[in-house]
């Protein structure tokens, strides 16, 4: 995938950019965002983490990090997806990377559906529509099935990136590849039947000339927030909220 792409997943060490660790806001009394605190110390490393995703219950923690030990041929660490899960104290236990990673590609971006079967994830592995595509993974057991690529009308020769399932069943994500405003526009699409939707622009405000990306909401379609790069922002790429 491009440079942009990579950087929105995780920066390069090299050159003094820091990694990208998870990081938590918790509201105060008047429901302004406190300073960010680390997420969680067990799950940090030396390593890229984020984005991350829960289940409804949040006990369950689903992320992108790099890889730990082995090099792809191209000898990089690619992005990988990892699982955990907290116990009775609220300690986040050992995380696992889940079983459809492959080392010389990266799997990224994941997003689980309400019931805590289903992931959406983002990856460039050989067969796709184009750089970046994107994927579902149906849970089979106790364990996570093969990927299936969610086809040519959502993915494209571009680039398909930060899936997010809604409680009502809309998939949002980023492309540069469906056209739009910017670089990375933000999209949704509905699977009707076993078919997924053309997907729609979701114009201004959310789409600007920059890359926008990373949108979630609510249960009830109010309330979420997005990242972009877009002029007026503190610093490369910030967090916007909506209602």
């Amino acid at each position: 995938p491009k440079v942009g792409i990579l950087r929105k997943a995780g920066n390069k060490r090299a050159g003094g950019i820091n990694l990208m660790s998870m990081y938590h806001s918790q509201r105060d009394e008047e429901g302004f965002l406190k300073d960010p605190e680390l997420f969680s110390a067990e799950l940090l490393t030396n390593v890229h983490e984020g984005p991350m995703t829960f289940d409804r219950t949040a006990s369950t923690i689903f992320f992108t990090r790099n890889e730990l030990v082995e090099y792809a041929p191209d000898k990089l660490k690619k992005m990988q997806i990892y699982q955990a899960e907290k116990d009775s104290n609220e300690v986040w236990g050992k995380a696992t990377k889940l079983p459809f990673n492959n080392i010389a590609y990266n799997f990224m971006h994941p997003t689980v559906s309400v019931e805590g079967d289903v992931l959406y994830i983002a990856s460039d592995v050989p067969g796709g529509q184009g750089g970046m595509d994107l994927y579902v993974v149906k849970k089979v057991g106790e364990t996570w099935g093969q990927m299936v690529n969610l086809g040519p009308t959502v993915n494209t020769p571009g680039n398909e990136v930060f899936p997010y399932i809604g409680a009502d069943g809309a998939l949002y994500f980023s492309s540069d590849g469906h056209g739009g405003r910017g670089n990375l526009d933000l999209f949704f699409t509905m699977l009707n039947g076993s078919k997924w939707t053309t997907p729609e622009n979701l114009g201004a405000p959310f789409c600007s000339d920059a890359d926008d990306f990373g949108f979630i909401v609510d249960s009830e379609n109010r309330n979420g927030y997005f990242s972009s790069d877009r002029k007026g922002g503190f610093g490369a790429d910030d967090i916007y909220s909506f209602y």
